[in-house]
């Protein structure tokens, strides 16, 4: 029998692991564990009994793991200081780019860069978060999670029971969250768990968070509507622009309620 792989032999310290077959059938390699800063030397197990033949890998593979542990920890710790003492500077814009890799180099941190290629956005604007959420959208949108090869989401998963669709409600172009319920029109839109749009509803073109309640005939367009939010019957969020015209998002903040018949105007935040 041979070992083809043994413990993380993409990290630093292990340099090569050859297979070898051992003659009496037990697992057995020779492993090479070095430190590149001392020159490649290293130790080797190749005068492993082939009883112990386990022994020297996985202790070298226990240190590999300690080692790796020991430095996310160390550089956890260097992250947070500095994460901690911009949030202290009022003359901070609290802002990774501008002020805390500046601020790592010039301490004498080293950092280091690689190419991305896969989707990434900046969501530090309200125009940025709701271009984001609409990036979701469409046959092939800029950022698919959809499709034969299904992306992972890290985040909280809320156990709900499936979104009901009532026979009137009308969706186009849409993502729809567990545990809704929906009975009027939601177009080109992000709906999150647990929301409620009434009969005669518009939802348009807009992100609702999570526990939003959009009375029956309210009318959002636009809009970023914050968690457990409430726009009451006959309401108005938001509203239609040109193809060329900016468009300006309409806000509202937890748990904000919007007056029956009331107005939020475009880009007003309440």
């Amino acid at each position: 029998m041979q070992i083809v792989r043994l413990g993380c032999c993409q990290s630093p310290g292990v340099q090569q692991l050859r297979p070898e077959p051992d003659p009496e059938g037990l697992f057995t390699g020779h492993a090479v564990v070095a430190d590149k800063a001392q020159g490649g030397k290293g130790c080797s197990d190749q005068d492993a009994q082939p009883g112990d033949s386990l022994r020297p890998h996985l202790a070298a593979q226990s240190k590999i793991h300690a080692h790796r542990r020991q430095n996310c920890h160390s550089r956890w710790s260097i992250l947070k200081k500095f994460l901690v003492a911009d949030e202290e500077d009022p003359k901070s814009e609290n802002d990774f780019g501008k002020n805390v890799i500046p601020a790592l180099l010039n301490s004498g941190h080293k950092l280091w860069a690689y190419d991305f290629e896969g989707y990434w956005k900046d969501v530090g604007t309200i125009d940025s978060l709701w271009e984001a959420n609409m990036d979701l959208l469409g046959k092939e949108p800029a950022f698919q999670i959809r499709g034969d090869e299904k992306r992972k989401i890290y985040a909280r998963n809320n156990a709900h029971p499936s979104s009901y669709v009532d026979a009137g409600a009308v969706i186009r172009n849409s993502f729809i969250a567990e545990g809704s319920e929906i009975y009027g029109t939601v177009r080109h839109s992000i709906i999150s768990t647990g929301c409620k749009i009434g009969a005669g509803a518009l939802v348009e073109d807009s992100v609702i968070m999570p526990g939003v309640t959009i009375e029956p005939n309210a009318i959002v367009r636009h809009a970023i509507l914050g968690e457990d939010s409430i726009i009451r019957r006959g309401a108005v969020v938001g509203g239609t622009f040109a193809k060329n015209e900016k468009r300006k998002i309409s806000v509202t903040a937890k748990s904000t309620e919007i007056a029956a018949n009331d107005v939020l105007q475009p880009g007003e935040m309440r």
